[in-house]
């Protein structure tokens, strides 16, 4: 079983007599490039490659066959609104890529082993706060209280941390301006994607 074989959903067989799904609305995935350029700080590598990935997701498949293989990814022909989220998600949280703009936790981490993956990013993003030596007692002991504790902190240095909702039990956590929070989150509404915040 793949890595994401766990997350997607088992489709199932519709019976003989049902009458055919109607074509599925065609998504201009578009506002993925702003999503990006909010959550990265504009990093021009991030851009080219999402810019890829909705101009050319066949060629994007193509020129990344190996990170697909790996993650067991069954990429189809026309890729939806499920098939852009968990790729878009994975590639910038640094799921076996080069970028590392956020970080993949499960539902029930443990606290401290959260500040630890998240400092790294902070501080590559130039956010100035410290969540490293962060303690927490056992009434914040729970992954969601460390995470609305946490976001707290954030917000005080301008930041929120966003969570991309991929329909899964784990976390995607990015730190992005407070100020363009909204933004990402009307981008990500546009897509069919859930973007929201702890607390």
């Amino acid at each position: 079983m793949g890595w994401f074989d766990r997350f997607r959903k088992r489709a199932t067989e519709p019976a003989r007599d049902a009458a055919p799904e109607p074509a599925a609305e065609r998504i201009d995935f578009t506002p993925l490039v702003e999503m990006a350029a909010i959550i990265t700080r504009d990093d021009p590598r991030v851009a080219e490659d999402i810019a890829l990935l909705v101009a050319d997701p066949g060629e994007f498949r193509s020129r990344h066959e190996t990170w697909f293989d790996e993650m067991s990814y069954p990429w189809p022909d026309s890729p939806g609104s499920e098939d852009m989220l968990f790729v878009f998600a994975y590639w910038l949280v640094g799921y076996e890529t080069p970028h590392a703009y956020g970080v993949y936790i499960d539902w029930k981490e443990a606290p401290g082993d959260i500040v630890w993956q998240l400092q790294p990013v902070l501080t590559s993003l130039g956010v100035a706060i410290d969540v490293s030596g962060e303690r927490f007692d056992e009434s914040e002991g729970d992954t969601w209280s460390a995470l609305v504790r946490i976001a707290q902190r954030l917000e005080a240095a301008g930041c929120t941390l966003a969570i991309i909702d991929t329909m899964s039990d784990c976390y995607h956590l990015y730190v992005v301006p407070s100020a363009s929070y909204p933004r990402l989150v009307a981008l990500a509404e546009s897509v069919r994607f859930r973007v929201y915040a702890p607390g």
